[in-house]
């Protein structure tokens, strides 16, 4: 399938980064009058935070009512690994609207490395040769200790998207309250997830082939870093200026 092996994810993400590093100079060069067009920009990224966090909801919905008929999981799952490629127009119309504003606000490292790296991660998870999900076994194997392997780490994930998106497209801003903690639980439940099947792997079937879970788990608790950083930055009280 499509962009399922990993030299096509790795060239993708690459080819990405590339158009990351050269948009700002190609914006500097080509469209230096941007300005006048912030307003469309706005209304432009409103309305795919939006469409996006729709997108989600559905599919959060879908994933929980179909995910266990055969065919229709690996349609699920393949969907929600394109989605992740989906995301990364969040970085491009970021930088995009930052040109108009000449601003770098919303450039943080936790949006840079997660947008970056998801798609990675996904891969990991369902189409790296030492996932037990999409190999032959995966039937048989992919019961673990917390159920159906992927199928909290989905649903938690989409869910979180569903309530960001639809708040950052600027409808029901009551949204915004729930995100640290809707951020937090899909991060928590995608370690314990995988943390489960590594777990499984070693002690019930003898398999040490964990070097995706491995990975999973490392991005999983630097995106928990990265969330607890910006939940405490949020909450700070704002620095008093001291010059006079």
């Amino acid at each position: 399938m499509f962009l399922t092996s990993f030299a096509s994810m790795i060239s993708f993400t690459l080819f990405f980064l590339v158009i990351v590093k050269s948009l700002g100079w190609i914006l500097k060069k080509q469209f230096p009058n941007l300005r006048k067009y912030e307003t469309s920009i706005r209304k432009i990224i409103s309305f795919n935070n939006t469409l996006y966090g729709i997108l989600s909801g559905v599919y959060c919905i879908s994933f929980v009512l179909f995910h266990q008929k055969p065919q229709s999981s690996d349609l699920l799952i393949y969907i929600y690994y394109l989605s992740k490629i989906y995301e990364f127009l969040d970085i491009v119309l970021v930088i995009i609207l930052n040109h108009a504003k000449k601003s770098d606000e919303g450039l943080s490292g936790h949006f840079a490395i997660h947008h970056i790296t998801t798609l990675s991660l996904v891969w990991a998870c369902f189409y790296a040769p030492s996932s037990m999900i999409m190999q032959e076994d995966r039937l048989l194997n992919k019961k673990t200790l917390l159920g159906e392997i992927h199928v909290a780490p989905i649903v938690t994930n989409t869910f979180h998207h569903f309530l960001m998106y639809i708040h950052l497209g600027g409808y029901i801003k009551m949204f915004g309250r729930l995100l640290p903690w809707s951020g937090g639980l899909q991060l928590v439940v995608g370690v314990l997830a995988v943390g489960s099947q590594v777990f499984e792997k070693i002690f019930l079937y003898g398999k040490w082939n964990i070097q995706a879970e491995v990975y999973v788990c490392v991005m999983y608790v630097i995106y928990f870093c990265c969330h607890i950083r910006d939940v405490r930055a949020s909450s700070a009280p704002p620095k008093e200026n001291d010059s006079k």
